[in-house]
Parts: C-alpha cells; sequence; structure tokens
C-alpha cells in the first residue's frame, strides 16, 4: 500500500516525526495528505524520555499566544522540533483592586520528549542552566511573535 505524504515530499525528507517515531521511507508523495499520519510510524526500539516543568508568567496574551511561545521557546532552546513538546496553559486574569486588567498570570506546564536518557539529561541540564534573563528574553520574543505582549510595555 502506497503512503501519502504532503507537499511533494517523499516520505524520507520529511522530518517531522516524533522521537518515538520512524519515518516509512518508501518513496512515495501525494500533495494535500497529512504527513504526520501517514509518513511516521512507531518505532518500538526507542522509549522517550520526558522532562517537565512549569513556567509561570505575566504577559497580555491569550492562553493560545502564551501556549505557543511557551512551545516555540522550548523548541528554540533545547533544539527539538515541536512536535516533541506538550504545553497546557492555564490563565488567570490579574486584578487590581480597583480593576481588571487585560495582564494574565499563565501558568504553562510542559513536557518535552527526548530519544534517550542522555539527550534527556542534556535538555535538563539545559533548562536548568537557563538564566532568568535569556529565559525572559525568548519568550518575550517568542510572545510576540505569537501576537501577544510583554506584559511590561
Amino acid at each position: 500500500a502506497a503512503t501519502n505524504c504532503c507537499d511533494a515530499l517523499t516520505c524520507a525528507e520529511y522530518e517531522d516525526c516524533k522521537v518515538t517515531e520512524k519515518t516509512i521511507d518508501d518513496g512515495s508523495t501525494a500533495q494535500g495528505s497529512t504527513p504526520a499520519t501517514t509518513c511516521c510510524q512507531v518505532d518500538s526500539t526507542v522509549t522517550a524520555v520526558a522532562v517537565e516543568g512549569t513556567a509561570i508568567f505575566v504577559a497580555d496574551a491569550t492562553m493560545e499566544q502564551a501556549r505557543t511561545a511557551v512551545h516555540m521557546m522550548l523548541a528554540e532552546l533545547l533544539s527539538v522540533k515541536t512536535v516533541d513538546i506538550t504545553v497546557t496553559v492555564n490563565s488567570a486574569a490579574k486584578t487590581t483592586r480597583a480593576r481588571r486588567l487585560d495582564v494574565f498570570t499563565h501558568t504553562a506546564t510542559f513536557a518535552v520528549h527526548f530519544a534517550d536518557f542522555t539527550k534527556a539529561t542534556a535538555g535538563h541540564t539545559a533548562l536548568t542552566d537557563l538564566t532568568k534573563d535569556a529565559a525572559e528574553t525568548s519568550l518575550k520574543t517568542q510572545l510576540v511573535a505569537a501576537g501577544g505582549k510583554d506584559s511590561e510595555d
């Protein structure tokens, strides 16, 4: 049975399989289909190791903008593919005594999946070594890219 891939990529060229999956290399292409479901198959030799964490920040951004920003920030900082990161965000509006502000406190819970323990350890170390300034700078950049605003502006 032929496998479908999108945008005339062969499955061998498709790179967005999760770390727990392998690319089906049968040379097939079919434009417009969803490659993730058709070019990737579970690789039973890989047991992914997750690095989990929580990021809490205040920003003028929707829950979805905050989720996207954290997702992209982690992908960039840890050099992992976005398919290997899951992020959930809970947002609560900040209020002053007088009024409700447009600013939310976002609590992002994330899991980054690595192909093995060594890579997971390196990823964990990279997160642990991240300075507050570096994290804030990256997050601000990603928030703006996602359509939100940094809270201090």
